[in-house]
C-alpha cells in the first residue's frame, strides 16, 4: 500500500513539474542551463517533496497505530477465547452444574409454589429438561430459573462470579478497547468478529449481568457501551418478557 502511494506521488510530482516548468517545450540537453529557472524548479521540487514526505509520514503513523490496535484486539480476543474454552472443557464442573446446582433449584416441588399457571408450566418444563452439554447453556438455565421464578438475579452473579467473572470482564474489556480507540475506524467490524465467536447463551449472560449491576453509574456506562454497537439486538426473542424494556429504560434514564 505504501509503495503504491509513493509511486502515485512521484508521478504526480513529475506531471506537475512538466506542466509548470516545461511550458510545452520538449527537453533539449544541448541547450545551456537556465540557472534562474533551475533554481526555481529546485525550490519547487524541494517544497513538493517535503509535503509528500509529510503526507507519507502521517499515513505511516496512522497505519502503525491501526496495526497496533489490531494486534491488541486480537490478543484480547485470544485471551477471551482461552477463557471460554477452559469453561467449556471443564466437564466436571458442567456435570456438577447439571446434577447439583440445577436440580437443587427444583427441590421440595418448587414449581408448584409458583402462582401464575403459565410460569408454573414453564418451570416444570425446565425441570424436565435433559442435561446440557455446554457450560454456558447450563449456566444460563440456572440464571433463567433463579431470575424469573426466584427473583435472584443479583445473587446469581455473586454466587457464580468466581466462575464467569473473568469471562465477563474479558468480554467487556474488548468492547471498551474498540470503543476507546480512535484507530478502530469501523468499530462494528470488530464487534461482528467478537459476536461471531459468542453463543446466544454467552450474550444473554452479559445482558443480564448489566441488568443486575447495582451501581447506577456503572450500569449506565455498560448499557451505553453495549448499545453503541447493538450487541443485544439479535436477542429480542430470547430475552425474558419485559427485560429488554428494562434495558431500554436504563438507556433512557442515563445522563
Amino acid at each position: 500500500m505504501k509503495s503504491k502511494i509513493f509511486i502515485v506521488l512521484t508521478l504526480l510530482l513529475i506531471l506537475i513539474s512538466i506542466l509548470l516548468f516545461g511550458k510545452g517545450q520538449p527537453f533539449n540537453l544541448s541547450l545551456p542551463i537556465n540557472a534562474e529557472r533551475f533554481n526555481q524548479f529546485g525550490g519547487f521540487m524541494a517544497g513538493l517533496l517535503s509535503g509528500a514526505s509529510l503526507i507519507l509520514l502521517i499515513f505511516t503513523y496512522n497505519e502503525t497505530k491501526i496495526q497496533t490496535f489490531e494486534n491488541s484486539f486480537y490478543n484480547h480476543l485470544q485471551i477471551n477465547d482461552s477463557i471460554t474454552l477452559a469453561l467449556r472443557n471443564n466437564s466436571k464442573e458442567i456435570e456438577k452444574l447439571n446434577n447439583v446446582d440445577y436440580k437443587n433449584l427444583f427441590l421440595n416441588n418448587f414449581c408448584s409454589t409458583i402462582q401464575m399457571q403459565q410460569d408454573q408450566d414453564e418451570c416444570y418444563s425446565y425441570e424436565k429438561m435433559n442435561a446440557a452439554n455446554d457450560y454456558f447453556e447450563i449456566t444460563y438455565r440456572i440464571l433463567h430459573v433463579r431470575h424469573k421464578y426466584k427473583n435472584e438475579l443479583e445473587q446469581f452473579y455473586k454466587d457464580y462470579n468466581w466462575q464467569i467473572g473473568h469471562y465477563i470482564r474479558s468480554f467487556i474489556s474488548i468492547v471498551k478497547l474498540i470503543s476507546e480507540s480512535k484507530f478502530a475506524a469501523n468499530g462494528h467490524q470488530y464487534i461482528r468478529i467478537l459476536k461471531a465467536r459468542s453463543s446466544n447463551d454467552e450474550l444473554r449472560l452479559l445482558f443480564y449481568y448489566i441488568l443486575g449491576v447495582q451501581n447506577q453509574d456503572k450500569k449506565c456506562s455498560l448499557a451505553k457501551l453495549f448499545s453503541k454497537y447493538d450487541l443485544f439486538d439479535d436477542l429480542t426473542e430470547l430475552i425474558k418478557d419485559g427485560d429488554m424494556d428494562s434495558y431500554r429504560n436504563i438507556l433512557k434514564n442515563c445522563k
